[in-house]
């Protein structure tokens, strides 16, 4: 008697309890990169280098109209730390 009652209860859970469909997401979610991130992240990590090369056949000499205006040396106080600051935000 209790087997029967037991085996009852069972087939009312199994229709209570309906097996969706599994559902599958990823935990992490990035957004898409666009080829400019791709390229820019590369050459943040070096992988990828610039490298500018100028051969002089642009180099046009042409005479101005205007005088010489000379140059002026100047000289200015800065703390002795501040080209160590530089250094380290360069």
């Amino acid at each position: 008697m209790a087997a029967n009652e037991q085996e009852t209860r069972a087939e009312e859970l199994r229709e209570l309890i309906v097996r969706g469909q599994e559902e599958f997401f990823n935990v992490f979610e990035m957004v898409p990169q666009t080829s400019q991130d791709i390229y820019f992240n590369k050459i943040a990590a070096g992988s990828i280098k610039t490298a500018i090369v100028s051969s002089g056949d642009d180099y046009v000499d042409k005479e101005a109209q205007t005088d010489e205006l000379g140059q002026n040396d100047q000289s200015n106080q800065a703390p002795n730390d501040f080209m160590a600051a530089i250094k380290q935000t360069g």
